[in-house]
């Protein structure tokens, strides 16, 4: 494999790894600071990164295609690092059954 091609892969699976963990920690402090403020059982952490994730990946992605000047390796690392982590579904469908399992 050429020199070139490598190090975009290495320096974009870097910025995976950087922004996906990045990503998880604001999702940790968004929706626990969220759900103590509610206080409630519903999670409205999560539905409040949901829905503020899903806003912010649609304008860093038009953003990110309106000015091709950001590199492709640092657009990968924010939309599905950061936002893939900010925003998962597996926490959505966990909490999602929970909540069925306790009839709420």
């Amino acid at each position: 494999m050429p020199a070139a091609p490598r190090k975009r892969e290495i320096v974009r699976l870097a910025l995976l790894v950087v922004f996906g963990a990045a990503g998880t920690l604001a999702r940790y402090a968004l929706q626990g600071l969220v759900q103590e403020r509610a206080g409630l059982t519903f999670p409205y952490g999560t539905l409040v990164v949901n829905l503020v994730g899903c806003l912010l990946l649609g304008g860093v992605a038009q953003y990110g295609l309106t000015h091709l000047t950001i590199p492709p390796e640092w657009r990968i690392g924010v939309t599905v690092g950061f936002f893939g982590a900010f925003t998962t579904f597996s926490t959505f469908s966990w909490e999602t059954i929970r909540l069925l399992e306790d009839g709420e």
